[in-house]
């Protein structure tokens, strides 16, 4: 059995890039390439492609990788670790994946070449990378046994097992049905079955459009938890703030609280936009499916919705905070007027008492 694992580690590095500035400078640097798929292009309609950059051959432990980074538009930097394998049983396949699936070190290594990259793309960026996507792709050509027909594969081999990481495990009925349903095919010979997990390609054509289609998908979903997190930052503090009540009226914090929602809010719904318009799959309803059987599967509806309400929250936040502080600079007026009022009227009365 031969094919090629697919290991992603994938980071989330803040606002977005300009690919145009930073091709011209890595080109100068490093081979640069936009990545390109197969499929004609009313097929498949990329708004921006993402930077491809080869980064060689990589050992780690008895495994060598072909590593590559890309540089998505919206602020995603992608590491990917290329495992060829030969000769392997699918018991090999499963202690493969349950070790690159829980080595903390390969997040080290995939950590340290997106700060390289980025160090080199954008030195003043300063970002934590705590944000990462990790997944897995078994990707063949062919399954032995299963070349003519490969809804057979589920006879032959361990499925469920490979995808969800469990060496040892006897699933249920439930879980191998679900894996099973997973499976999209567009001809006998090619296969697409994904989790939340990894993933499992037969292409004999061995073109690459399904991981990148799958990749794409990840993207998404990273981009939906950076800003589910900033919001709930955010409004962990608007709450503190809330709970304290010590918004002065002499000062501008109201407004800039305000603003602040404002940009938020722009910059994420901009975001979002530009996230589900950078990818259009049209003519190829093959793509399409796996595509939004990915999305469901990562759960992007979910994060979108979660980033709405707290999109939401934050505006009303924002606005009750305003509103007080309005409220208690009318007031404040109220007085003022009041005093100013007594300090023109109390002198006549006194000389009206005097006279």
């Amino acid at each position: 059995m031969e094919g090629r694992i697919l290991c992603y580690r994938m980071f989330d590095v803040g606002p977005d890039f300009n690919l145009s500035v930073i091709e011209e400078r890595l080109n100068t640097l490093l081979s640069a390439q936009r990545a390109k798929f197969s499929k004609p292009t009313r097929a498949l309609i990329i708004k921006e492609a993402p930077l491809v950059l080869p980064m060689g051959g990589y050992q780690f432990d008895e495994l060598k990788f072909d590593l590559q980074v890309k540089i998505w538009p919206f602020g995603v930097i992608s590491v990917l670790f290329v495992y060829h394998f030969n000769n392997h049983d699918w018991e090999d396949l499963v202690d493969i994946g349950v070790r690159l699936e829980n080595d903390d070190r390969l997040l080290s290594i995939a950590r340290d070449k997106a700060s390289q990259i980025l160090m080199a793309i954008d030195p003043d960026r300063k970002v934590g990378m705590d944000i990462v996507e990790d997944y897995l792709i078994y990707f063949f050509k062919k399954l032995p046994q299963c070349e003519d027909d490969l809804t057979r594969m589920f006879q032959y081999y361990d499925v469920a097992r490979l995808l969800l990481g469990e060496k040892q495990c006897q699933f249920g009925p439930q879980v191998n049905s679900m894996i099973k349903e997973s499976l999209i095919q567009y001809s006998k010979e090619d296969a697409y079955v994904v989790t939340w997990n990894s993933a499992l390609v037969v292409e004999p054509s061995d073109s690459f459009d399904v991981p990148d289609v799958i990749e794409f998908a990840l993207c998404q979903v990273l981009e939906m938890r950076y800003y589910d997190l900033l919001l709930e930052r955010k409004l962990v503090n608007l709450y503190s703030a809330l709970e304290r009540r010590r918004w002065n009226v002499f000062e501008n914090q109201a407004e800039r609280s305000t603003e602040e929602a404002a940009k938020y809010y722009l910059e994420v719904s901009e975001t979002v936009e530009n996230v589900n318009n950078s990818l259009k799959v049209i003519g190829d309803f093959y793509l399409a499916q796996i595509f939004r059987a990915a999305s469901q599967r990562f759960r992007f509806q979910d994060w979108r919705d979660s980033v709405s309400q707290k999109l939401k929250n934050l505006t009303e936040i924002s606005s009750l905070i305003s509103n007080q502080v309005n409220v208690r600079r009318g007031h404040l007026l109220e007085l003022i007027i009041i005093i100013l009022i007594a300090i023109e009227v109390v002198p006549f009365l006194i000389r009206l008492l005097w006279q």
